[in-house]
């Protein structure tokens, strides 16, 4: 969860989210700002926790690609 609160925070602060949005707007633009689909994101950023120690590396993995993606588009 800590990992997941703190990617949005820090995308969330760049695009000009509020803190307060909403899981379905903040799903919404960031999937106007990214490449990944609504259902995409809403499983990356607010999906069940990793069950095992290989399912955290691969969700950091995967956030840390999202959140690289979104910042190499400026």
């Amino acid at each position: 969860a800590a990992l997941r609160a703190a990617t949005i925070d820090r995308l969330a602060a760049r695009l000009g989210i509020p803190a307060t949005a909403a899981p379905d707007f903040v799903v919404e633009r960031l999937g106007q700002a990214g490449g990944l689909s609504a259902a995409q994101l809403r499983t990356l950023l607010y999906g069940p926790p990793p069950n095992t120690d290989a399912e955290l590396v691969a969700l950091a993995a995967e956030l840390a690609d999202f959140e690289g993606e979104l910042n190499h588009r400026d």
